[in-house]
């Protein structure tokens, strides 16, 4: 597994992030440039009781293509569609979004409904 990371900002893979581990992730359709909804939702990100990455105890509906992993030392990682971390767990992170009433695919071990349905980026706040 590699990190892709802007030309300043270079990140140096280590023998541990070598070991990272896939985690489940539920996902949905948007994209940027995608409608979307104004809710704002800030939080911890954090594993939720399945392991799935959420933001405080908020199920949560990703945007398409973002992943997440545990790093080798354990701490949940999430990327996006371009496969760059853009929060680790204990990061209080903003997104934009809403609440979905609709049914949420049954395979996605990750959610229940309502979720909330992330339709921006995800931008740190405060580092852990």
């Amino acid at each position: 597994m590699t990190d892709r990371s802007d030309a300043g900002d270079k990140e140096h893979i280590s023998p541990e992030r070598l070991a990272a581990k896939d985690v489940p992730i539920a996902t949905g359709s948007w994209e940027v440039g995608h409608p979307s909804h104004a809710a704002a939702r800030v939080g911890v990100l954090v594993q939720g009781p399945r392991g799935c990455p959420q933001i405080g105890t908020d199920p949560i509906v990703w945007p398409a293509g973002y992943s997440a992993r545990l790093d080798g030392g354990g701490r949940l990682e999430l990327l996006d569609s371009a496969n760059n971390v853009v929060a680790r767990e204990g990061d209080t992170v903003q997104v934009g979004g809403g609440m979905a009433s609709e049914s949420v695919k049954p395979s996605l071990p990750c959610v229940s409904t309502p979720a909330f349905v992330v339709n921006s980026d995800v931008t740190v706040t405060k580092k852990r």
